[in-house]
């Protein structure tokens, strides 16, 4: 029992400490090191990596609006053009000028 205690904690630290290095590593590599004279030290800083993969999680989690996205893209291509256009809306009751215009207006005059 005690093993597996052991085994589980080294794992769990080891994919904490390892995963975020490689990803940061992985992202040098395609990106580019940083341009000073101590490149690797700076790169592998761990405030940096640490949020190099806080950053990269936000950015993960607009993957969950491509679906969405694929949907309309595939409704507008689809739909016919008076199913979009609207060509009689009007702006507001006085034609002229639209409704927060004329709120505007009227609270001037």
């Amino acid at each position: 029992m005690w093993l597996r205690v052991v085994r589980t904690t080294c794992f769990v630290a080891l994919t904490a400490v390892a995963v975020p290095y490689a990803v940061a590593l992985m992202t040098n590599i395609l990106c580019g090191w940083p341009l000073c004279t101590n490149r690797y030290r700076r790169a592998f800083n761990p405030y940096k990596v640490f949020a190099l993969n806080w950053a990269l999680l936000l950015q993960l989690n607009k993957l969950r609006y491509v679906g969405l996205m694929i949907r309309w893209r595939r409704f507008y291509q689809n739909a016919s053009r008076n199913r979009l256009i609207k060509v009689s809306i009007k702006c507001s009751q006085y034609v002229q000028c639209s409704d927060v215009m004329y709120s505007l207006l009227s609270c001037v005059f």
